[in-house]
């Protein structure tokens, strides 16, 4: 699906025009501006497999009315989203048809790289054959179980890599450093609304944060900020924080690398990972990386400003919905269930204990696609797409930047209080991002 077959969808071009005359009517979603008129917020993109090709949508749409990124994270499918809006061009730029020329240039059938018996079971599960997934399932089990101990998984994840890789490079990302001036260039004019002097002071700066589970340390790992806990920042490539991320655990091999111990890497995870290793302690020889949404697969809570007014607002984006419940009627529906819910916790947790963010938060309703289906056609990947345009659509014509602003001015009025009624000795225990 690329670009220019995109806009000749005459859907895609109602929408177009919505989001055109939604950018003219001068709607305020940010207080964060540039000279073009271009609005800056940060974006958070849920996992969801194949079903990220709604994410797409949803970043195309919120271009088209005028909206840049300054901040951007995901997991899993998320993360490969993030990564590209980061890379492809400077943040001013608009990022879209560079995003959809990368994914229509690859057949996502490719990154099922573990040989036939891999992709019969990729098809069976995604056209929901359960008996010759099972079949197929069964066959990849004995080659998991019995072949090379280390391979941990059906498909090594290479093609993977090496085609997000070789899509940062043809965009001049060669390495980390690269990544970070590109998405660190300050936009024309960037600066606060309305201020006559937007040099002192002015809005955060820029951040990725790309999310995998390191299941060797049972731990959270946000990259590119804790990369340096695990790899040679400067010699790889980002991709591999991406291929780390995105390790669906058995579908893909997991990521397996040594964890350096040079000089200094006690202070490190103490700085880092907050994590005292003691003298007597040691680390794992290795990490082992799994999917990040086996621990949070919506990572709003990286980006949260708790105290005051954030000067612009965290949007996000879920793959279906937040709803979701468990019908448990098997042994099989059990083990789903309980991974369902572990991984879901933490974020889950995060909303409910933060109720501004129903305000920043949109889903997608892609109900009736796998997200396991890598050999959607054209007109699946268009209609996912198209949903997650529409998604956007509808949540920028019902968001009120003034309003959100008033429920946090109320927010901050009340950790005032509620800090002033509290014993001087806990009043520095909580903190904020």
């Amino acid at each position: 699906m690329d670009y220019e077959t995109l806009l000749q969808d005459p859907q895609i071009q109602a929408l177009r025009d919505e989001l055109h005359a939604l950018r003219g009517s001068g709607r305020v979603f940010s207080d964060v501006v540039d000279g073009e008129g271009n609005q800056y917020v940060d974006l958070v993109m849920e996992g969801g497999g194949t079903l990220g090709l709604a994410l797409v949508g949803y970043i195309w749409a919120l271009e088209e009315a005028g909206i840049r990124f300054l901040g951007i994270g995901g997991t899993s499918a998320g993360s490969i989203g993030a990564m590209l809006l980061a890379g492809l061009d400077v943040p001013q730029a608009r990022k879209s048809p560079a995003l959809m020329e990368a994914l229509s240039s690859v057949d996502f059938i490719e990154f099922v790289d573990g040989g036939y018996s891999a992709r019969k079971l990729a098809d069976a599960i995604s056209d929901g054959r359960r008996l010759p997934a099972l079949f197929w399932g069964s066959l990849q089990a004995v080659r998991v179980i019995f072949g090379k101990w280390r391979r941990w998984g059906l498909n090594p994840g290479d093609s993977f890599e090496q085609w997000l890789e070789g899509t940062l490079r043809q965009s001049g990302i060669d390495d980390l450093g690269a990544l970070e001036q590109r998405h660190a260039t300050r936009p024309d004019g960037l600066g606060l609304r309305g201020e006559a002097d937007n040099a002192a002071g002015g809005p955060r700066t820029w951040k990725l944060a790309v999310i995998a589970a390191d299941v060797a340390t049972q731990s959270k790992v946000v990259f590119p900020a804790m990369g340096p806990l695990y790899f040679d920042v400067d010699r790889i490539h980002p991709a591999r924080f991406v291929r780390a991320s995105m390790a669906i655990p058995i579908f893909f091999r997991a990521l397996r690398p040594d964890i350096p111990r040079e000089a200094g890497y006690r202070e490190r995870w103490k700085a880092l990972m907050g994590l005292d290793i003691g003298e007597r302690d040691e680390l794992p020889e290795y990490a082992v990386f799994v999917d990040g949404g086996v621990l949070s697969n919506f990572p709003i809570a990286e980006f949260h400003v708790r105290q005051g007014i954030p000067q612009r607002p965290t949007f996000g984006v879920k793959l279906g919905s937040s709803h979701q419940f468990e019908r448990i009627e098997g042994v099989f529906e059990l083990l789903t269930g309980i991974f369902n819910s572990a991984r879901r916790i933490l974020d889950k947790d995060f909303l409910r204990r933060n109720p501004d963010y129903d305000m920043l938060v949109a889903e997608v309703d892609t109900k009736g696609y796998n997200w396991l289906r890598f050999s959607m056609d054209e007109e699946e990947q268009l209609g996912l797409i198209k949903l997650g345009a529409s998604a956007a659509r509808d949540f920028l014509k019902s968001f009120d930047w003034a309003a959100y602003k008033r429920v946090r001015q109320s927010m901050a009025e009340a950790d005032r209080i509620h800090a002033a009624s509290r014993p001087a000795d806990t009043q520095g225990d909580e903190t904020g991002h």
